[in-house]
């Protein structure tokens, strides 16, 4: 039994969506595999699969996982038969759009003011190939935000020109930090944050550390450049 989750399901027409936004987690019994770049791809294109909701629904919960783990068919890894199996499951008639709205476009006013604040505290280093910036978890107190919301907001960090590495800070305490890495794949930000006690993949890591923010930030700073100067 395959438990798809709240961050990568949406019901075909939303109708599962209650009033509070979060969509309920769909149990779909099919044959799907997880790997490391996808966990919503069926082991093939026929595979018939049973759930307590309509195939529609299961439909929709695959394409709203082919979605998220493809950053909208954006992330390395993604070849021609990503693009068959996507076609292959809007056929019943899925509004792809529908999907991507409720997934990028529905987000609280409080992930924006959040945006606002992370670019007003950004810093751009190594001659322009970093993105730096932080929060303090007193922004998300102010304004009555969750840390999930600022979940993949350093995304935005990588995405100027000349930028190899995003790096946001989140400061939770006085010395607990955690820390969100994304590359463009030139650098392997698993090997910056292994070296703090974090993993994840070459394009994106993550960190939960005892450290000070202003210690942490040159820490970040010096491994990354190093990384910059061996690569």
């Amino acid at each position: 039994m395959i438990s798809l989750t709240p961050a990568r399901l949406a019901a075909s027409s939303f109708s599962l969506i209650p009033p509070t936004g979060r969509i309920r987690p769909c149990r779909v019994s099919s044959p799907v595999i997880a790997t490391s770049r996808l966990t919503a791809i069926p082991v093939n294109s026929e595979a018939k699969a049973t759930a307590i909701v309509t195939p529609a629904d299961v439909g929709t919960c695959l394409y709203t996982g082919l979605v998220t783990d493809t950053g909208c068919f954006k992330f390395a890894g993604v070849t021609s038969h990503t693009f068959q199996l996507a076609a292959k499951l809007l056929e019943p008639g899925i509004d792809s759009y529908e999907v991507t709205r409720h997934l990028f476009e529905e987000y609280a006013p409080s992930r924006l003011i959040l945006e606002r604040l992370m670019l007003e505290h950004l810093e751009t280093l190594l001659s322009g190939k970093l993105s730096l910036s932080h929060l303090d978890i007193e922004d998300f107190e102010k304004i009555g935000a969750s840390l999930s919301e600022a979940e993949n907001l350093v995304n935005r960090l990588r995405e100027t020109r000349g930028v190899e590495v995003g790096v946001l800070i989140t400061k939770l305490s006085d010395d607990l930090c955690k820390v969100s890495l994304r590359s463009k794949g030139l650098i392997d930000v698993s090997v910056i944050a292994s070296e703090l006690g974090g993993g994840g993949h070459r394009r994106a890591a993550g960190i939960k550390v005892s450290m000070p923010i202003e210690e942490l930030r040159e820490r970040l700073v010096d491994l990354i450049g190093k990384a910059m100067i061996s690569s």
